[in-house]
């Protein structure tokens, strides 16, 4: 797992869901060598919802490096942010 991949704040949550994941994925395949076909189904299921919020996790930290760097692109354009802040909400 690259942790660098989350922003920092979700950094522990992502351990988490990472960690809930493959635990999951072991009780899947312990589940499946007893033939036990809904268990199976239930663990893919929360598996599914854990790779869902790892997904938006990352979602989060790609739209927080694009949102810098567009600040820094407006910032070396003279271009001050508290001003864009502004207009955006007015």
């Amino acid at each position: 797992m690259n942790i660098n991949q989350y922003h920092v704040q979700d950094m522990e949550k992502a351990l988490l869901e990472h960690i809930c994941s493959m635990d999951l994925l072991n009780h899947a395949k312990h589940a499946l060598s007893f033939d036990d076909l809904e268990e199976v189904k239930r663990s893919l299921k929360d598996i599914e919802k854990s790779v869902n919020e790892l997904e938006k996790l990352k979602e989060k930290k790609r739209n927080y490096n694009q949102l810098v760097k567009i600040a820094q692109k407006l910032a070396q354009d003279g271009v001050l942010i508290s001003v864009v802040q502004r207009r955006m909400r007015g």
